[in-house]
């Protein structure tokens, strides 16, 4: 492959990391390496962060919840659905004060 079509593939992964990131909400990181050993990286929030989460992939729950709730568009939420939330929620306030002592 040459250098032009590495380059063309690569800013192709970049495009594809960022709209993963920014449509979905998603937490991405893509290493490359070119044949002459040159290290490529696209990652939303970064390479670090996505590892880190790799390997303790055990968010706090009010951590994992408030993401949900980030990517919700609240006001299309029935009241049935609002209701869930209030009750996951609450649950999550439960189970940390428990493990608070």
């Amino acid at each position: 492959m040459s250098n032009s079509s590495f380059s063309n593939q690569n800013q192709a992964l970049g495009r594809k990391v960022e709209k993963m990131s920014t449509q979905l909400g998603a937490e991405v990181a893509v290493i490359t390496y070119r044949r002459d050993g040159e290290c490529y990286e696209h990652a939303s929030p970064s390479v670090s962060a996505v590892l880190d989460r790799f390997y303790d992939p055990a968010p706090e729950p009010i951590i994992a919840i408030h993401k949900q709730l980030a990517l919700l568009n609240v006001d299309k939420l029935t009241l049935a659905e609002i209701n869930d939330l209030e009750t996951r929620l609450m649950g999550v306030a439960t189970d940390i004060q428990a493990r608070l002592g």
